[in-house]
């Protein structure tokens, strides 16, 4: 096994098999973000360039896929070497840069074989198979699964993480922004099992003391029936981005409590 055994055979698309990452992510990742991270990395790809982009995009989008990562090389290893022991392939002896294209590298490193070209295909469909127990699980990972709160007439669509590739420590900031959501969805989960209420502050004119107007304020309940003041839940709705669906609910109930009001003011003067 020389560099070009390696080269063409072995890292293919860079460290960890990269390429067969890259084409499982755009044969089965749902995740358009994800997908477009995989576009962006198939010229560099195809070239076989090792950029730090390429070494750590598995590790960056999960670290569940460091097993993969590992296994993918492992298994273009023994089965490139045992195409060479059974003679399927001729053995790799013209000197190839490492960032020769993919396919054209393994045909110049055997001089001219097209059997070590179908072999290094073979390698890429493999890795993907490697690939593609982890991809599945970012689809899980990354899926829109949504926390109703039916009492708000609204729903939480969990957010999805965004690779950090660009950071200085991009796993742990990774796994506290994992800690910092899962928090996040423990809280949104508890509210959608809450009910809302609003109560009405009356406001006086203090001019002739009569009532001129009132203003709503949203108000918690929990199980029990207890109230909850707003700066339990507030923030927490606020971090999850739903605050617009808050001031909807409030206007929608808003009115119909003024129908309910006008309805009883109408039944009391006998006006029905």
């Amino acid at each position: 096994m020389n560099l070009s055994f390696m080269g063409s055979f072995v890292f293919i698309g860079g460290s960890g098999a990269t390429l067969s990452l890259v084409i499982g992510m755009l044969l089965f990742c749902k995740n358009k973000s994800l997908r477009l991270l995989a576009i962006a990395s198939i010229p560099i790809g195809i070239m076989n360039v090792n950029e730090i982009l390429l070494f750590g995009l598995p590790i960056i989008l999960n670290p569940r896929m460091f097993l993969s990562f590992l296994l993918a090389p492992m298994a273009n290893v023994a089965i490139a070497y045992s195409a060479l022991s059974l003679g399927i392939m001729s053995s790799p002896w013209v000197s190839v840069p490492f960032n020769s294209p993919i396919l054209l590298n393994a045909w110049i490193a055997t001089g001219g074989d097209l059997s070590a070209v179908l072999i290094q295909a073979l390698n890429i469909l493999v890795g993907v198979i490697i690939y593609f127990p982890a991809i599945h699980h970012l689809n899980n990972q990354y899926s829109n699964s949504q926390i109703a709160l039916a009492a708000l007439d609204t729903s939480y669509t969990r957010r999805q993480e965004e690779a950090t590739s660009l950071q200085a420590d991009p796993i742990a900031s990774a796994i506290q922004s994992q800690k910092e959501q899962q928090v996040l969805e423990k809280q949104i989960e508890l509210l959608s099992h809450q009910d809302f209420c609003l109560e009405y502050q009356p406001q006086i004119s203090q001019i002739d003391k009569q009532l001129i107007g009132c203003e709503a304020l949203i108000r918690g309940k929990d199980r029990k029936g207890n109230l909850v003041a707003p700066f339990h839940f507030l923030p927490w709705l606020e971090k999850a981005d739903l605050m617009k669906d808050v001031d909807l609910w409030v206007f929608r109930q808003v009115v119909k409590d003024i129908q309910v009001m006008e309805e009883k003011r109408l039944t009391r003067d006998g006006v029905r």
